[in-house]
């Protein structure tokens, strides 16, 4: 079975995955947020870059990635309420 990992998140996300992505033989493709905020590629000192189609992998010890704190403090999360999956009885609802 492929695996296609659901990465909606920060690109320490994708660092992640992409890690992952690198150590299985199932990997298929790689689902990453690009253009949510404009500030995306400043939260790492280095951004991930997709190059023809393809991530290289992140080569720093570690995940690979050094994280821009200053970035990170300048805008800071915002809790969100998430989409509830059930009704009050029980039965699946769709967001």
């Amino acid at each position: 079975v492929k695996v296609a990992p659901h990465n909606p998140y920060s690109p320490v996300a994708t660092a992640v995955s992409l890690h992952l992505a690198a150590c299985i033989p199932n990997f298929a493709i790689q689902e990453i947020a690009q253009s949510d905020v404009p500030w995306r590629d400043e939260l790492l000192t280095e951004p991930i870059v997709v190059r023809d189609g393809y991530f290289a992998l992140p080569k720093g010890p570690g995940l690979g990635i050094e994280v821009n704190w200053e970035v990170v403090q300048a805008y800071p999360g915002v809790a969100q309420d998430v989409p509830r999956l059930r009704h009050e009885d029980g039965s699946m609802a769709h967001w």
